[in-house]
Formats: structure tokens, C-alpha cells, sequence
């Protein structure tokens, strides 16, 4: 069955263009995004981007995994506090990220990432889960237990947590930085090869990349399990 992609995303937040703080956020996501990418193409000399690889944890995961979790960060509170001004007794935080984006990109947690795997098709739903009461989205659990505490939950640095919150980068990337609307991104020499958002009932035809099997750290708790 050949896959037909559709859109997913009109760019309504290009409706800011003009703003000089969305072309700061831009600029800054153009230069920490080029940076992360070749960082991580350079971790595939020593592992290979392949599922059976998924749990193998490193300082330069570790480290990888906080830099695109600061990076998202970063560009989604200079978004919100740009699109909806100061908030009101505290700072923007990942419910109000969560909030924002199920509002701004259409069927987020539907945007498959396609990624460039020597061996087999990969795939990969970054955003799914994000319309629950409570998010869950595991790498950026993962992400917040490595800033927290990286000698306790030093294996929530692994592979497939930094791909997958690579591809939730790559997706924000795209929406922010593309002019035009588009049916599938082709990043053909780079890590992610399509992007596009299929019907919740064909996700399960899709071969995925497997997330990491370690447990994320209770939030009630002070420890990683």
C-alpha cells in the first residue's frame, strides 16, 4: 500500500513573521538546530542508528538530549510569551506548550517523522500523547530527568530518546522556519526523510522506532526507577 501523505500544517504562526522577536527565536533555532544535527550524525560512527541500538546511553546522548530539550524550550517560551505576552505569577511551562501546540499545528500527534535508516523504514510520532490530562511524552521525561539528576538517571541519555525528541524538534523546526505550507518535508541527506500526519487508524501500519525500555522517573518522586 503506498503511502499518500496529506498536510498538516498551514504555518498560522507565520501570521508573527514581521515580529522582530519571532525573527530572534528563528535565527536561534536556525543555529542551535544545524549545531544538534551535526552533533548527532557524528554519535552514527559509533552507533548505528538501528532499534537494536535503542537503550545504548552515552554522556553525548545525555548531553544531546539536554541541549534539544533546552533549545525546545527556549523556542516555545519566546513563542508564547511573543504570541501571548508575559504571563500573569509565573513562567510558561510544558502544559502550556502542550496547550498551545494542540491549538496552533493541526492533528499534532498524528505528524509522522520518517527518518533516514540504512536497514529498514523507520518512523516515529513524537507528539503522540500530548492531548491527555497529563502529557506523555516520554522524552521530555526523559529530558527533565537527565537536567535534574544525570548521575541518577544517567541511562534516560540513550539513543532513541535523543531521536525522538529530535524529531519533535525537527517538526517545530519545519513549522516555524518553512515559508510554504507543504505535504512532506524531504530532508534527503539528513536524518529525517519525510514529514507529514496520517489518520489515527493507519498509525499501527507503520513500522516504528521502538522507544527506550528504561522506566521515567515518578514524578512524585525524587529518583529515577
Amino acid at each position: 500500500m503506498s503511502e499518500r501523505p496529506k498536510r498538516f500544517q498551514d504555518y498560522p504562526l507565520l501570521r508573527f513573521y514581521e515580529e522582530i522577536w519571532f525573527y530572534e527565536m528563528t535565527s536561534y533555532l536556525k543555529l542551535r538546530f544545524a549545531s544538534i544535527t551535526q552533533r548527532l550524525f557524528q554519535t552514527f560512527r559509533f552507533v548505528d542508528l538501528y532499534p537494536i541500538n535503542k537503550d545504548t546511553f552515552s554522556y553525548e546522548y545525555a548531553s544531546l538530549l539536554r541541549d534539544i530539550g533546552s533549545v525546545f524550550s527556549s523556542v516555545m517560551d519566546k513563542l508564547l510569551r511573543g504570541a501571548l505576552g508575559e504571563k500573569q505569577n509565573s513562567d510558561y511551562n510544558i502544559d502550556d506548550f502542550r496547550r498551545f501546540l494542540l491549538s496552533e499545528i493541526e492533528d499534532i500527534e498524528n505528524v509522522k517523522v520518517s527518518l533516514n535508516v540504512s536497514y529498514l523504514n523507520s518512523n516515529l510520532f513524537p507528539y503522540e500523547g500530548l492531548s491527555g490530562k497529563r502529557h506523555s511524552l516520554r522524552w521530555w521525561k526523559a529530558f527533565t530527568n537527565i537536567k535534574h539528576s544525570d548521575i541518577l538517571c544517567i541511562n534516560e541519555g540513550c539513543l532513541s530518546n535523543v531521536i525522538h525528541a529530535f524529531g519533535a524538534l525537527t517538526i517545530l523546526y519545519d513549522c516555524l522556519i518553512e515559508p510554504h505550507p507543504f505535504y512532506w518535508m524531504e530532508h534527503t541527506e539528513g536524518i529525517i526523510s519525510r514529514i507529514f500526519s496520517v489518520d489515527s487508524e493507519q498509525k499501527e501500519q507503520y513500522h516504528r522506532f521502538p522507544e527506550a525500555k528504561y522506566p521515567v522517573v515518578d514524578e512524585s518522586s525524587d529518583e529515577c526507577k
